[in-house]
């Protein structure tokens, strides 16, 4: 392995990890294997607009199916903790109660979660019943599994250079 980084020092390789690369996704929205669940549609990731009628492609005939073209829909947003430092665990509970208290009737739930270096807060995608139409709501990211209950808002799943004008620069 020092060989192949020494032979490609030249050209400013440098070691990365996973987690980085997650992170790097979470912070501009990507959906991965978390967030495809077999429910999840074009639609509910913010792609809909890539699908053409007039085109055949994988998933197509899920687009027509009622199941899945229902108005309650859980779309992918973006959840920002409202105290930055609050871990937003992966798989919690997206709830509107703002205690910890059994049952609460769940609007969806956490599929990727991180602290961002860039945003300097923890960060987290989710799938949330309504969720565009939450926009700026106070949530709550609650795990039993790990006893904690924390505040979000309900943001953009893009929370970093949203536009890509980074990557057109």
């Amino acid at each position: 392995i020092d060989d192949l980084y020494h032979c490609g020092e030249s050209y400013g390789i440098c070691p990365y990890g996973l987690d980085a690369m997650d992170i790097l996704r979470i912070e501009k929205g990507h959906s991965t294997g978390a967030e495809l669940d077999g429910l999840t549609t074009l639609d509910d990731l913010g792609m809909a607009r890539m699908a053409r009628d007039d085109q055949k492609f994988i998933g197509a005939a899920m687009l027509r199916r009622p199941g899945l073209t229902e108005t309650n829909r859980k779309p992918l947003v973006g959840l920002r903790a409202i105290n930055a430092a609050d871990n937003i665990s992966n798989g919690a509970h997206v709830v509107k109660n703002d205690r910890l208290t059994e049952p609460a009737d769940s609007l969806g739930h956490v599929t990727s979660g991180c602290y961002s270096p860039a945003l300097e807060s923890h960060i987290a995608l989710a799938l949330v019943r309504n969720g565009r139409e939450r926009s700026g709501e106070t949530l709550y990211a609650s795990s039993p599994l790990f006893g904690t209950h924390v505040p979000v808002e309900v943001v953009s799943p893009h929370f970093f250079d949203p536009k890509g004008e980074r990557t057109r620069a």
